[in-house]
């Protein structure tokens, strides 16, 4: 059967799309960062490796979306915990997503969009990006891809079939992005005011949402008995209070995630730490999910005592999610590009595509009530962002919605030009041209690399090059922003080694007591001084670090070692503080 025009151009497209994240991947693979795994990356791998040896009930991070890790664990299982696999399988997802995009363009309107749609999405620089790492990045905007087809396909014309898979994807979503359950309400209510305008029986509209919820039903079901056989508790979803207080706190004024000076930011203990400190500040012992409401609680106490500074740090976070800047708690694509060559090619980032995607939106709601649904959807799930935060990799799914939009836009703004429609190709280009404005206005924080700076030196130390390491942490520790006060512990810890006490208690001492790295630099500063044989001033040290972050099991081991010297009973009693902390880490 011959091909036709649209469909080899598809084809070809797709190929390209594929090709691009090869060499990608063979970029990374080229560098340190290909064996060097990050923070969720870790967890992940951890995590799929439990499921695969069957050891899973021992390894629960509260706060962490669970279907990824037991996808990664099941590929484990059947090949081998090796992330090779991983990375093919989210090159396999980015292509897949590449192919939805193209179908909610062709939904939109006809092929042709859809075929620029899925051309920008096969060399959008972020698409690729995420593509090869070890990651649920690809998996999300994998799902809302297809949920926005679905959606859109649903907009236009009755489906029970759609409607189920529509509740499936919506389903799986939430179990990697959980703030996604917000948009749930806005597509039954456009999906059914569609078929109410068009007057179909109620019988039929009641089916379809029927069918919907039993999607959503299927999809969760798993996770919730999950769920409840490891915590005896009813839930389909991972908590969320921890991250609503870190995202809305008034200790840190930029609008990015920033760690808690009372929990580590290594993600298997955070969540364990912010339980921990829970029950310390209420004087009971306290669950997760008592935890994550009582930091909602905090949240709430925030808004309603200071409510110009969470005034201020909203709007900061505004202009964050509209931001030219591809702001990372993990990855930084910038920065990386240094060393994965290939993200050094001319490709289009958020820059260049979420202005003209916005303009794009705003404009044609009055003439298209999908772009109008759309619109609703795009706003709801941004909204979370605004309450939690707008790093790139949450940012992204927002892209699966902009990218056909996008090329619907194209395609309109070249058929105004050729009607010769100058006013509203004028209020078109204002549109776009306030929001290219918009991605520049500066935001705080958005240019602080210094925490990449760090863990490019951690992956240097990884592969033993120490000097190369220290001149990193050195330039994070001259920079001053946010995350130089790790740099500074680094540098303090390798003179500790070399026991150059002196050049220690410099570094640590350019950490500030209000720093989020406190606790972590009198823990040091303990270390440090039980060598200088300062035993009493290292006791203090350890009770200070342990005044801020009440769960750092090692350091109340050092210290009940210390006053095990001087007053057994003194120490007996911190040892049953110990045990009472060490508790919370047992499940």
């Amino acid at each position: 059967m011959k091909m036709d025009k649209n469909n080899c151009f598809l084809f070809s497209i797709l190929i390209f799309a594929l090709g691009l994240r090869i060499a990608a991947f063979f970029s990374l693979k080229d560098t340190i960062y290909y064996k060097f795994l990050l923070y969720d990356e870790i967890v992940y791998h951890q995590w799929a490796i439990k499921i695969a040896q069957g050891d899973h009930p021992s390894f629960v991070i509260h706060d962490f979306a669970p279907l990824y890790a037991w996808i990664m664990g099941g590929i484990y299982t059947l090949l081998s915990p090796d992330y090779f696999y991983i990375r093919i399988f989210n090159i396999v997802l980015g292509l897949m997503t590449c192919f939805a995009i193209y179908l909610s363009g062709k939904e939109l309107k006809n092929r042709r969009v859809g075929l620029l749609a899925i051309l920008i999405a096969a060399i959008y620089n972020p698409f690729i990006f995420f593509n090869i790492l070890i990651h649920k990045t690809s998996l999300s905007i994998f799902l809302f891809s297809f949920l926005i087809w679905l959606f859109v396909s649903l907009m236009k014309q009755d489906s029970i079939i759609k409607a189920i898979f529509l509740g499936v994807c919506t389903g799986l979503l939430i179990n990697v992005r959980s703030n996604a359950i917000v948009i749930i309400p806005v597509i039954i209510f456009f999906i059914l005011k569609r078929m109410y305008t068009d007057k179909r029986p109620v019988k039929k509209m009641g089916t379809v949402f029927l069918m919907f919820f039993i999607g959503n039903l299927v999809a969760l079901s798993p996770f919730g008995i999950i769920n409840y056989t490891l915590t005896e508790k009813i839930s389909v979803m991972p908590t969320s209070g921890f991250n609503l207080y870190i995202g809305n706190n008034t200790i840190n004024s930029e609008p990015y995630y920033r760690p808690m000076p009372f929990a580590v930011s290594i993600p298997s203990l955070q969540a364990k730490q912010f339980v921990i400190e829970a029950s310390r500040r209420t004087g009971e012992k306290l669950d997760a999910k008592q935890a994550s409401s009582f930091w909602t609680n905090k949240v709430i106490t925030i808004v309603t005592q200071s409510p110009e500074k969470f005034v201020l740090k909203i709007i900061r976070k505004i202009l964050a999610l509209f931001n030219r800047a591809e702001t990372a708690d993990n990855h930084h694509i910038d920065f990386l590009s240094q060393f994965i060559k290939f993200f050094n090619s001319p490709l289009p980032g958020i820059w260049l595509i979420m202005p003209f995607g916005l303009a794009s939106l705003i404009f044609f709601i009055p003439s298209s009530k999908v772009i109008k649904a759309l619109f609703f959807v795009w706003c709801a799930y941004a909204l979370t962002l605004v309450l939690f935060f707008t790093n790139v990799r949450i940012r992204l799914p927002l892209m699966t919605i902009l990218i056909p939009v996008t090329a619907f836009g194209i395609d309109a703004l070249y058929s105004m030009v050729k009607r010769k429609k100058k006013i509203q190709i004028s209020i078109f280009i204002c549109i776009a041209l306030f929001f290219y404005l918009l991605a520049i206005v500066p935001v705080k924080g958005a240019d602080d690399i210094t925490g990449h700076l760090n863990t490019h030196a951690r992956a240097l130390i990884s592969s033993g090059e120490l000097k190369d390491a220290t001149a990193y942490w050195e330039k994070s520790s001259n920079m001053e922003r946010s995350y130089s006060g790790y740099a500074n512990l680094s540098l303090a810890g390798i003179y500790k080694k070399n026991e150059d006490f002196k050049k220690a208690h410099i570094y640590l001492n350019k950490i500030k007591c209000s720093s989020f790295i406190a606790a972590h630099k009198f823990d040091l500063q303990g270390d440090v001084l039980r060598l200088e044989r300062k035993y009493d001033k290292a006791a203090q040290a350890y009770i200070r670090s342990l005044e801020i972050n009440y769960g750092q099991r090692k350091v109340w081991e050092k210290l009940i070692l210390l006053k095990k010297k001087e007053n057994k009973r003194d120490a007996y009693k911190l040892y049953q503080k110990y045990k009472y902390v060490s508790s919370f880490y047992e499940n």
